[in-house]
């Protein structure tokens, strides 16, 4: 699994996850990535923290390619999210002068918050034209699954879904991706 710089995405920046089944008093966003990134590798997952930088789904095996390696995958699961826009205001921003995450957020849950949004920007540039995008930038799935247009290339979460914002959702698309991808063995 390669996890990029930042392992767990927009959950890292989230302080209190309030409503997650098992942690009754809440849990910070980034103990839960910690949590997963364990269960992964207790059941053999090899984990690299590097950016994928560009793909090659022409053909299986593909190719993912990082500044210091080229994997090859059978099949490969797409969970990059989307990253909400923000307003360019006077304490709009991070630091001593902003209230980012401190005031103001583009989460909903956060109800005592000044919350902000005006849309999302899917995570799909660096897919470089490989895989069938909506005109919003999202990936395609065939409709009440996780398949996009390249057989055994998956998408899950925020980037191919516009309605439900939140990471289990994603989780379970992921594990819906992951039994697919086990069926192709």
């Amino acid at each position: 699994m390669a996890n990029d710089i930042a392992p767990g995405g927009q959950l890292t920046t989230t302080a209190d996850v309030e409503n997650l089944h098992g942690f009754p008093e809440g849990i910070l966003g980034i103990d839960i990535v910690d949590k997963f990134q364990k269960q992964s590798e207790r059941f053999g997952t090899e984990i690299f923290t590097e950016k994928v930088t560009k793909f090659d789904f022409s053909s299986r095996p593909f190719k993912l390619f990082t500044d210091s390696r080229t994997v090859l995958a059978d099949a490969v699961i797409i969970p990059t999210g989307a990253v909400a826009k923000r307003l360019s205001f006077a304490g709009s921003g991070k630091g001593a002068d902003g209230f980012w995450n401190g005031g103001i957020s583009a989460c909903a849950v956060t109800s005592l918050w000044c919350v902000f949004a005006i849309g999302h920007e899917p995570a799909t540039k660096f897919l470089d034209g490989q895989l069938e995008l909506d005109e919003d930038g999202y990936v395609v799935t065939k409709p009440g699954t996780t398949k996009t247009s390249v057989v055994c290339v998956f998408a899950a979460g925020d980037v191919r879904d516009k309605s439900y914002r939140m990471f289990m959702w994603c989780v379970v698309k992921v594990k819906v991706s992951a039994f697919v991808c086990i069926s192709f063995d």
